[in-house]
């Protein structure tokens, strides 16, 4: 190297485009000469090691500087070098974000409106876990003495336990073993939440246990706090359990129903709605629950949903979700709307359909198992045989 540039002669301004100053060193003349060794002008040189960001200046002279020079700035901004390697974005700088576009690459810390206060609720809050959860558990197995202290322990607690995985279980058993006047002090501290509950994977058990386990005056305030959005709890994934074990608990007395037949009456508020929900993959368990657990409080209910099935029969017999509730219309509904249903479908043309659909089919037995129709006069038509023995099928599509 130093042969090299020892053969290279002193560069000038004239010949080459550069300039050495005479006050420079011999180490800063070496360098200059390595430089022109390259044979690159020095402004082609710039552009090839540009940046994004603003040139910083050095502390003294190289080649091609002055001290009259103007340090041209870049719009970026400046480059930190002092965080690691560069990001991989173009120009090896931080990708620069105008203002509002921070929150689509990051959520900044920003300071709360208001300190928590740290009060003995909120050490309690902190306090709970699978190891408070285990040891309420072990004294709900044990005798009425431990069952009453954790009992006692949970006061205050349940809403903020049903929505833990591992609450939520304690919840259902503290239901399960209590008095009925403990039980329902437990229901109680559901009060108000019942819609935030009925949309929790994990609150949605204790609702489903109040219902099963509790007289109809304990959780009939659950069916008071759905009216008004009973529509969209059928709808929904955790909500239509809810409904279902209200209608699968049905109470009795007329009191109690009623406020049951309001919520049924929202969903079955207009042919649209009362269509769309016996086709909705989660709705439909509620129109079947109708069905199969109305009783006659909800007779005018169940005789509508026949109603609506017969609109359009043949594509509801062949809907994914619309051919559970067919069959079990063909058994809940009034023996008049299942006449009107086989008179329909156990034609040989229908249940040719009806047995090349992967849904139908399974209407197709149901219609198959009934004494009032002759099997023989499809044979013709339909592998009798193969659509019965499709029976132990199951719905996997």
């Amino acid at each position: 190297m130093a042969c090299e540039v020892m053969a290279i002669q002193e560069p000038t301004q004239q010949g080459l485009g550069y300039y050495v100053p005479e006050m420079q060193s011999q180490a800063q003349q070496a360098v200059a000469a390595m430089v022109v060794g390259v044979m690159i002008p020095y402004d082609q040189a710039m552009q090839m090691m540009q940046v994004q960001g603003p040139v910083i200046p050095p502390e003294g002279l190289v080649p091609g500087a002055s001290q009259n020079q103007q340090w041209s700035n870049t719009s970026s901004p400046a480059v930190s070098y002092s965080s690691g390697p560069y990001p991989a974005h173009s120009g090896g700088t931080f990708a620069s974000l105008e203002e509002g576009q921070w929150d689509k690459t990051y959520r900044r810390n920003r300071p709360r409106n208001q300190p928590k206060a740290q009060n003995a609720a909120l050490d309690k809050e902190a306090a709970l876990g699978k190891e408070f959860c285990d040891r309420l558990d072990s004294k709900l197995q044990g005798g009425q003495a431990e069952q009453k202290a954790a009992l006692q322990e949970m006061r205050g607690l349940v809403w903020q336990l049903s929505r833990d995985a591992l609450g939520c279980r304690l919840v259902q058993t503290a239901i399960a073993v209590a008095s009925p006047a403990a039980a329902k002090e437990i229901a109680g501290e559901l009060r108000g939440h019942v819609r935030e509950a009925a949309a929790s994977p994990h609150a949605n058990y204790v609702l489903q246990k109040v219902i099963s386990q509790l007289s109809p005056a304990s959780f009939i305030f659950i069916a008071e706090e759905l009216v008004g959005n009973a529509a969209r709890f059928a709808r929904h994934r955790y909500g239509c359990r809810i409904i279902c074990r209200l209608l699968e608990y049905l109470p009795s007395e007329e009191k109690y129903a009623t406020i049951v037949s309001l919520v049924i009456d929202e969903l079955l508020s207009s042919l649209s709605e009362a269509q769309d929900l016996c086709r909705h993959n989660f709705g439909h368990h509620v129109a079947q629950g109708i069905l199969e657990h109305g009783g006659h409080w909800l007779q005018r209910h169940k005789d509508y949903l026949a109603e609506v099935l017969q609109y359009d029969l043949e594509g509801n017999a062949m809907h994914r979700s619309a051919s559970y509730l067919l069959e079990s219309a063909l058994t809940h509904c009034k023996v008049e709307d299942q006449k009107l249903f086989l008179h329909c479908l156990a034609r040989a043309d229908v249940m040719q359909r009806l047995v090349g659909n992967k849904f139908g089919i399974f209407v197709a037995k149901r219609v198959l198992e009934r004494p009032e129709v002759d099997e023989k006069a499809f044979a013709e038509h339909i592998l009798v045989e193969e659509v019965m023995r499709g029976t132990a099928c199951v719905r996997a599509w």
